[in-house]
């Protein structure tokens, strides 16, 4: 190794001994400093869920003041209007963090942001009628620090910054959710489209109905209803339509256990996205490629399965097709039958639950024609199910599941591969 290769080397170690002492030195942006517990002062300790009443004051701005309502929150100034309980949560949990500060020597509050409007101000009622106030200022020089005056008026630094995560506008608080509701208590829900009004019901067992069409696919039906709650406004618009959507395309509704309903109305797309108007009533717009679910029809949540076997809470199966029988003991991928193996009931079970009806449905029918069967499905605790075989006509026999629905029909293939896996005489 020559001279100049042995001076490279040298300046090239003491370059990364010099990048791993402050890598080593500097904080880390979020990480809280190791303090040591008496050179700190306590800033306050506070409990998001004691929190009756907030307002944050950004600068020179208009006070964003909300006020918790049971398990949502209201916004009463600078407007009435309801709160996004998500954001308004994020704030109070960023709020919470904060425990303790490093105490500053007798400084000009004006020289940190902490003067006559300070940078930012945070005031909380807590249940017990306390309350509370936090000035925010200047984010320090060095390291991921922000000066603070606590509420008892002694000046702090703080670890982390708060520009993005508290001292939010008052529109950032605004209600986004075009329908909030909580998935338990969904009892049903209607699309109005100009296709027409598909209707989604739960009944009094808690099995669900596509009305005047058949059982609801679950999966389906979970997708929907979670899809709907998660729709955003991107943007509102509220000078676009002062009167309200009269007029809409479409109609989402959903209907809820205490008989109340929520309703979101979608109108016209517009060249920044589709115009809707939410449940509390605020215009703005989404992405017009999120509302494909709104043209959804029978066959989009319609179960698709002729005869409704679950892969658990099914302990037994009754068959009689034709003159013949079977009678399937079990659950749980272990099934038996008299006259069958292990595996030709399992078969026989799996033949029975891959039977598809005719989607969509041809006709209405108003007969289930002369009686040649029946499926009787035991589910437990939550009863036995049944489901009536009728003539076949065409190609295809009908069905009829007494617990409601209409008459639908599948073709006779699905029922001779159902047969054929009976036990033999």
């Amino acid at each position: 190794m020559d001279d100049r290769q042995v001076r490279i080397l040298v300046v090239l170690t003491a370059m990364v001994a010099v990048l791993g002492l402050i890598y080593a030195l500097a904080p880390r942006q979020g990480a809280e400093e190791p303090w040591a517990q008496e050179a700190t002062h306590r800033v306050w300790t506070l409990e998001p869920d004691q929190v009756q009443t907030l307002s944050v004051t950004r600068g020179q701005g208009p006070p964003a003041l909300l006020r918790r309502k049971g398990r949502t929150w209201q916004m009463v100034e600078p407007e009435a209007r309801e709160a996004d309980p998500r954001v308004v949560d994020r704030v109070l949990r960023e709020l919470g963090r904060i425990e303790l500060g490093v105490p500053l020597e007798r400084t000009d509050p004006r020289e940190l942001g902490l003067g006559e409007p300070p940078r930012g101000k945070v005031q909380v009622e807590l249940r017990s009628g306390e309350q509370l106030e936090l000035d925010l200022g200047d984010i320090a020089p060095v390291g991921w620090h922000t000066y603070a005056r606590a509420p008892d008026g002694t000046l702090v630094v703080l670890p982390g910054h708060f520009d993005d995560e508290v001292l939010l506008p008052p529109s950032a608080f605004r209600e986004s959710s075009v329908l909030r509701y909580e998935l338990t208590s969904v009892v049903g829900v209607e699309l109005h489209s100009p296709r027409g009004v598909l209707r989604v019901q739960r009944d009094e067992a808690g099995e669900w109905w596509l009305v005047d069409w058949g059982r609801a696919d679950l999966d389906a039906l979970e997708n929907l209803v979670v899809s709907l709650l998660d729709l955003r406004v991107q943007a509102f618009h509220d000078e676009l339509v002062p009167g309200g959507l009269t007029d809409p395309k479409h109609r989402a509704v959903v209907r809820l256990a205490d008989g109340a309903a929520v309703e979101a109305r979608f109108g016209d797309d517009l060249p920044m996205g589709r115009m809707v108007q939410t449940y509390a009533g605020d215009i703005g717009v989404l992405p017009s490629e999120m509302l494909a679910l709104l043209d959804q029809g029978p066959t989009d949540l319609m179960d698709g399965a002729a005869f409704p076997i679950r892969r658990d809470g099914i302990d037994g199966i009754d068959l009689s097709i034709d003159g013949q029988r079977a009678e399937l003991r079990g659950g749980q991928g272990r099934w038996q039958a008299k006259g069958l193996s292990g595996a030709d009931a399992i078969r026989l079970v799996e033949a029975v639950r891959r039977a598809r009806l005719d989607l969509p449905p041809k006709e209405r029918l108003e007969s289930l024609g002369e009686r040649t069967g029946q499926v009787r499905i035991r589910q437990g605790d939550r009863g036995t199910r049944v489901i009536e075989i009728g003539s076949v006509e065409g190609g295809k026999r009908r069905l009829r599941d007494v617990s409601g629905g209409p008459i639908t029909t599948l073709d006779e293939s699905w029922i001779q591969t159902i047969v054929e896996r009976f036990p033999k005489d």
